[in-house]
């Protein structure tokens, strides 16, 4: 949800957006509130690693577009197939995922997918919202989108209106832990500056 207010308040990310990329949808929260925004839902492609997930995701699209014009519902596993895919869909220039990255293993193919099916444009970017995890601290995940090639900018839960007033409302409440250990990364792939030859 949270992942889903930052681009909800930015929408013209996604309305400019030529193809929108959706990682680990499971029930398809974020895809299904960024598809309804950004005027052209049958541009969104929502994915999972899971069979069984998927269908739940499907129906959820089915329950809130018409057929003429939804998101696509896509089997995808990090790492596997990835061409197969690229071929199929093309690039994206936004990718999203909501809180997917819960072991070390998985981030290295998640950053590799994600660089191949990414656009590049300058403006393309990867969106994600993660629960700092002792097994997978914030950090990390910067290391792991540094290594493969990636700039990561944190996007602070203050600046994200609505985040903002249920992180106050949480701040003193145990029984909310997990706002308090989320962040938003945005990261877009680093640029090679080419010498100049002649100078």
């Amino acid at each position: 949800m949270v992942l889903a207010l930052h681009v909800l308040n930015h929408s013209e990310v996604a309305r400019k957006s030529e193809g929108i990329l959706e990682l680990g949808a499971g029930a398809g929260v974020t895809g299904l509130l960024v598809a309804k925004a950004c005027g052209r839902p049958a541009g969104v492609v929502m994915t999972d690693g899971e069979h069984h997930v998927l269908e739940l995701t499907r129906r959820n699209i089915e329950a809130n577009f018409n057929e003429d014009g939804r998101p696509s519902c896509e089997y995808l596993r990090w790492g596997e197939n990835v061409g197969e895919f690229k071929d199929k869909f093309g690039t994206f220039d936004l990718v999203m995922a909501t809180d997917v990255l819960y072991c070390p293993e998985a981030l290295e193919p998640f950053f590799t997918t994600v660089k191949e099916l990414m656009s590049s444009k300058p403006s393309a970017q990867l969106l994600v919202s993660h629960t700092n995890r002792s097994y997978v601290p914030h950090y990390k995940v910067r290391k792991a989108g540094s290594k493969c090639g990636f700039k990561c900018t944190d996007i602070p839960l203050q600046s994200i209106p609505g985040c903002a007033e249920m992180s106050r409302a949480t701040a003193a409440d145990p029984r909310h832990p997990l706002l308090q250990r989320m962040q938003v990364f945005r990261f877009t792939l680093k640029r090679i500056i080419k010498s100049d030859p002649s100078s």
